[in-house]
């Protein structure tokens, strides 16, 4: 997968608590914001729009990450940093990309604990000025998304729903979004630990347990299949059934899709087997 642009410095960015979630958005000069495609997306180009924090239940967290004692070194939270890119055909249009199959791109970064390691992230750095609802904080020539996240080239990707609050109020999707879950994970410190569960939503209440299922299942039947994409674009099946990548503009990418989902029911039809999980949590 190209990432394109990811060193550019936006001319500014916001961090916000809305009361519904924590999400940062940044501007950039024309022709210099961050994009995504080829890989998995085939000929498809999606840009970065925003980032929020998502919240995963603890029980899930347990079930996926197998983390050590919370606290310690090399343990995961319970938060994950998502980036969200919209389709260039949707022109930044969220609502429109949101109800579009494949017209939200997601890349999903898990966070490690690491007291040793010393580094300096604008975006967690801001968190504090936002502890509050309806707080939010601005800064000039804001960080690019290298130094917010290493982006490697090996993740999981599958299909899915999402469900974010920011920074629209009606953060449910109504078609299939493409995730990138991100083998990369952003190393962060103590303090940034505390500070996740200091953050506050509207009701008083901290963000961890606004917590929800989201009991959705997607359009496609190959919901959570998944493979593992390393640097020799070698692919390996990860969960369910494997997808396999074919470059393509947005038709062949449906069309592509949709006999996969044709395969795919048969194979369960025949192995009397459910495939995928209810829904994503956020």
């Amino acid at each position: 997968m190209n990432l394109n642009q990811f060193s550019r410095h936006p001319i500014d960015g916001t961090v916000e608590n809305n009361g519904r979630g924590i999400s940062a958005k940044f501007g950039y000069k024309d022709g210099q914001r961050p994009t995504i495609s080829k890989g998995p997306l085939g000929n498809e180009t999606y840009r970065l729009e925003f980032m929020y924090l998502h919240w995963v239940d603890s029980t899930i967290a347990e079930r996926i990450y197998h983390p050590k004692k919370f606290g310690g070194k090399g343990s995961h939270t319970q938060v994950e940093l998502h980036m969200v890119f919209t389709h260039v055909n949707c022109g930044g249009n969220i609502e429109m990309a949101k109800k579009t199959n494949f017209g939200l791109a997601i890349l999903s970064f898990r966070h490690e604990l690491d007291p040793d390691v010393v580094f300096d992230n604008p975006l967690y750095n801001a968190l504090p000025n936002v502890i509050k609802p309806h707080k939010k904080w601005t800064w000039r020539n804001g960080s690019s998304i290298t130094e917010i996240a290493h982006v490697s080239h090996t993740y999981l990707v599958y299909l899915g729903k999402s469900v974010f609050s920011s920074p629209s109020p009606k953060g449910e999707c109504s078609a299939d979004v493409i995730w990138f879950e991100m083998e990369n994970h952003i190393i962060i410190y103590p303090n940034t630990m505390t500070t996740f569960g200091q953050l506050t939503s509207a009701d008083g209440t901290w963000y961890g347990n606004k917590t929800t299922n989201t009991g959705m299942q997607p359009n496609s039947s190959i919901f959570r299949t998944s493979f593992l994409l390393n640097d020799n674009e070698e692919y390996e099946t990860f969960e369910g059934y494997p997808i396999e990548v074919i470059p393509g503009g947005s038709r062949q990418l449906r069309a592509w899709m949709a006999l996969n989902i044709m395969q795919f029911i048969l194979l369960k039809l025949i192995q009397m087997k459910v495939c995928g999980v209810a829904g994503k949590i956020v």
